[in-house]
C-alpha cells in the first residue's frame, strides 16, 4: 500500500511542477515612439517625429508560443511640411494590441498581431482642411474615434524579466472623419523597455 502511494506521488510530481510554473505573467513597459501619417495628399509632406508611450501587458505562454495582450497610451507626433514651414501634428491614443509571440532562439521572440486604438485627442499647428499653418487647436472631431491595424516586431528578454522590444504598426483604417480631410492612416515604430513579473 505504501509502495503504491509513493509510486502515485512520483507519477504526479511532474504535473505538480508544471502547475507550479504558471503560464501567466504581467508587466509594464515604456519607451520611444517614432510616428508619422500616411496621407493621400500630394501637396503636403509628412515625416516621422519622436514621441513616447507607456503601458502594461499580460501574457499567457505555453512552451515557445505566447499570446500577449497590452494596454498602451501613446503620444504620437508627425512632422508636417506646409508652405515651407515645419509643423507638428500631435495625436494621443490608447491602444490594445494582441500579439502572438514565438521564441525563435532562447530569449528572442518574433511578434505579430492586430491592434485597435481609441483616439483621445488631436492637437496640431497644421489645419487638416486648408492644409496651412494655424494656431494650435484641437481637431479631434475631424478624425475617427477608433483605428485598426497590425503590428509586427521582435523582442529580447533576460532571465530576470528585463525586456526590450521593437514593433512597427501599420494602420489600415482611414481615420479622417471630416469633409475636406484627405484619407489618413497611422504609421509608427515603437522601441520599448520593460519588466515582466512571472507568477510561481
Amino acid at each position: 500500500m505504501k509502495l503504491a502511494l509513493v509510486g502515485s506521488i512520483l507519477l504526479l510530481f511532474p504535473f505538480f511542477s508544471l502547475y507550479a510554473q504558471s503560464p501567466w505573467s504581467v508587466g509594464a513597459k515604456a519607451g520611444l515612439s517614432y510616428s508619422t501619417l500616411s496621407v493621400d495628399d500630394n501637396g503636403t509632406d509628412y515625416s516621422y517625429a519622436p514621441g513616447y508611450h507607456v503601458g502594461a501587458f499580460a501574457q499567457y505562454r505555453v512552451a515557445k508560443i505566447s499570446v500577449q495582450s497590452e494596454f498602451i497610451y501613446s503620444n504620437l507626433v508627425a512632422g508636417v511640411e506646409a508652405g515651407g514651414e515645419d509643423l507638428n501634428f500631435n495625436t494621443k491614443y490608447i491602444s490594445i494590441p494582441i500579439v502572438l509571440q514565438y521564441e525563435i532562439v532562447p530569449s528572442v521572440q518574433l511578434a505579430v498581431g492586430p491592434q485597435v486604438g481609441f483616439l483621445c485627442c488631436v492637437k496640431s499647428e497644421f489645419h487638416p482642411v486648408t492644409r496651412e499653418k494655424f494656431n494650435e487647436q484641437d481637431y479631434t472631431k475631424a478624425y475617427k474615434n477608433t483605428d485598426f491595424g497590425f503590428q509586427a516586431g521582435a523582442g529580447w528578454e533576460a532571465q530576470n524579466g528585463l525586456l526590450v522590444d521593437l514593433r512597427y504598426y501599420f494602420g489600415l483604417t482611414d481615420i479622417s472623419n471630416f469633409e475636406g480631410v484627405a484619407p489618413t492612416k497611422n504609421r509608427w515604430l515603437q522601441l520599448s523597455v520593460g519588466y515582466r513579473l512571472k507568477f510561481k
